[in-house]
């Protein structure tokens, strides 16, 4: 039981420390790594807290505004009477202000600050205090919807263009894909071709020891297993290369000896297909931020904010009282700009000449989807009948492979004619399986052209 339990602490430490590694190749597979790991793609949850933190605030304009303010200021000149009470027909004792000649005043006291003052007061020319002034915003005519519209929409646009930037790697990796099918390809007909000189030498061998064939023939073919060994191995740094770029892209560890797996992909030529470019979506993101910005330049309603004012100190709201006194000050106001010497209008027609410059570069995009699109079709058409060619080829260079074999062990031909006809078929087969390769190539750039694969 002991046994057992450390061979699964084992296993669990491999299956950890050690993250499986790619041995076989698919380009879907190549294209879902690249949208969940390219480092590009951590922008997509950026941007959604961005428009989270951005929107919110924009919709705290409804809520009270507080601010704590404190002013100490100066003026050359102040509001004074320059009389002495009794000038004025006052008389001022310790309890009350009386007024001789009316009656119904005793009893009556008028500001309380002039008791025991014979004359008024001077007001100060030093003013300070500290305020806690609240503002509340009452009705913008739709304005803070509006901006939050406006705002969403260009975290909109943030994201459809995080999309493009991804999808620009599409293309590449697809590249980097079918390289990798090549030099596959390449290094299996080299080993095919290898595999038949080692099946040969090991006849020649034989031969030269019955004295039928020359030695230096098994020399020559030493030569040329070699040579091929060397094209292998120097192929397979190639493509250890190309699978170290792929790697890095996709963020996944890929074995140096991992093999591409061509895609099924049924295309019918001249069918009609809609394109489903990010870009599009794109030019359309565009287009709803304008209209987000065109709304929010047609308000015309009249703002309306409360107000309150609270403070404590001598800021003259009482010209008697020359000391530190609270007060407060209350109200609402209303701000309506009803002409802005067309800034609004201007504003308006820059924004109606942006969407202009939008289905302009949307129309140019179109276009060069088309003008690609056309180039891809005609690489189809060429390695399509490359192909038809290309088995015609290999057919013909497997008869003259069998007959200068047979011409060899007869000793018709030497062993160099023979290799010729040998090398002829391996080159064949290599441009046939270039060709098919490069034919689902062409076909997949076609879709990724129109953005369906």
């Amino acid at each position: 039981m002991r046994k057992f339990y450390i061979s699964i602490f084992f296993f669990f430490i491999v299956a950890v420390g050690f993250p499986q590694r790619i041995t076989l190749l698919y380009l879907d597979s190549c294209f879902a790594a690249l949208d969940a790991n390219y480092p590009l793609a951590e922008k997509y949850e950026v941007i959604e807290n961005e428009r989270d933190y951005a929107v919110s605030n924009v919709g705290k304009a409804f809520l009270p505004q507080f601010d704590i303010n404190a002013i100490v200021s100066y003026q050359s000149d102040v509001t004074f009477i320059p009389y002495n009470i009794e000038n004025i027909g006052a008389k001022i004792n310790t309890s009350e202000l009386e007024i001789p000649g009316y009656e119904g005043n005793a009893g009556v006291t008028i500001y309380p600050e002039l008791i025991n003052v014979p004359v008024l007061p001077e007001e100060s020319k030093v003013k300070y205090g500290v305020t806690l002034d609240i503002e509340q915003l009452i009705f913008d005519g739709g304005i803070t919807r509006k901006k939050k519209v406006l705002t969403s929409s260009d975290y909109d646009y943030q994201l459809q263009n995080v999309d493009v930037e991804i999808n620009k790697m599409r293309m590449q990796i697809c590249e980097l894909f079918y390289s990798i099918a090549l030099l596959d390809g390449y290094i299996e007909q080299l080993n095919l071709a290898k595999d038949r000189l080692t099946s040969r030498r090991e006849n020649v061998r034989t031969a030269v020891k019955n004295g039928v064939t020359l030695a230096t023939d098994l020399d020559m073919i030493n030569v040329e297993i070699l040579k091929m060994e060397g094209t292998i191995d120097e192929t397979k740094l190639e493509k250890k290369m190309v699978i170290t770029n792929l790697s890095r892209l996709l963020n996944k560890k890929i074995d140096v000896g991992a093999m591409a797996v061509l895609p099924d992909i049924q295309l019918a030529l001249g069918a009609p297909l809609n394109n489903r470019r990010v870009e599009l979506a794109l030019f359309e993101a565009g287009n709803e931020k304008l209209d987000a910005a065109e709304r929010l330049y047609s308000s015309y309603w009249p703002v309306i904010t409360g107000f309150v004012q609270g403070g404590y100190g001598n800021v003259g709201m009482n010209l008697f009282a020359n000391k530190l006194h609270p007060f407060l000050y209350a109200g609402a106001k209303l701000n309506w700009t009803f002409w802005d010497w067309d800034k609004s209008k201007n504003e308006k027609k820059i924004i109606v000449l942006k969407k202009q410059e939008l289905d302009i570069d949307k129309k140019t995009f179109e276009m060069g989807v088309s003008v690609t699109a056309n180039k891809y079709l005609d690489e189809i058409e060429r390695y399509e009948m490359l192909l038809i060619k290309d088995m015609q080829i290999i057919k013909l260079m497997e008869n003259i492979t069998t007959s200068s074999e047979s011409m060899y062990n007869n000793g018709e031909i030497t062993f160099t004619e023979y290799n010729e006809a040998l090398n002829a078929e391996t080159n064949a087969k290599i441009e046939e399986n270039t060709h098919r390769i490069m034919l689902k190539r062409a076909k997949t750039n076609y879709l990724l052209n129109y953005g369906i694969y």
